[in-house]
């Protein structure tokens, strides 16, 4: 059976993660953005951890053309590293943001 690929919804628009292609390879790239087709793809043979940090890094590519951010590679890099981290090291925080339960 078939695996449904993963979405991910950004603003209004709904990306596909998809593992990435042999014709996606031509150059040093574990993961790409395709802001045209709403794709994300990520490469496959990474490790599991290595795959969820391309693939939100990915994300923040596509945040970024969606919001008309304009961020270059070396600020997605710093972001998406540094959220990623924080939702990492804060599971608990994050549930409750994510679940309406956050209340002071």
């Amino acid at each position: 059976m078939k695996k449904k690929p993963l979405t991910l919804l950004i603003g209004s628009v709904t990306y596909t993660v998809l593992p990435i292609t042999q014709e996606d390879i031509d150059g040093n790239f574990a993961g790409r953005t395709d802001n045209a087709r709403c794709q994300i793809r990520v490469d496959s043979r990474l490790p599991a951890t290595n795959q969820s940090h391309v693939a939100f890094h990915e994300m923040v590519h596509g945040v970024s053309a969606q919001y008309d951010l304009h961020l270059h590679e070396h600020k997605v890099a710093l972001l998406s590293t540094g959220l990623l981290q924080v939702i990492r090291d804060n599971p608990d925080l994050f549930r409750a943001m994510t679940t309406e339960k956050f209340h002071l």
